[in-house]
């Protein structure tokens, strides 16, 4: 649910002088190089209909072993 609170707040102007920055000044930072990231490779599915336990057991060592996150 939105605030309409956020709606009715007035927007503050500020101008760049008052802020002690020079308008011609290059930027902080500069980019290097832009590009995709790399391919995902397919998901899993796991059956665990039958055995949950299992099934929890294997999602456990795939994050430890493949995806390194536990």
């Amino acid at each position: 649910m939105r605030s309409r609170a956020a709606k009715r707040k007035p927007v503050e102007k500020i101008e760049v002088g008052t802020l002690g920055i020079d308008e011609g000044a290059g930027g902080a930072y500069s980019i290097r190089s832009l590009e995709l990231p790399p391919e995902k490779g397919a998901g899993k599915i796991l059956q665990g209909e039958d055995d949950p336990a299992g099934a929890a057991k294997e999602i456990v060592q795939l994050l430890r072993a493949e995806a390194k996150a536990i």
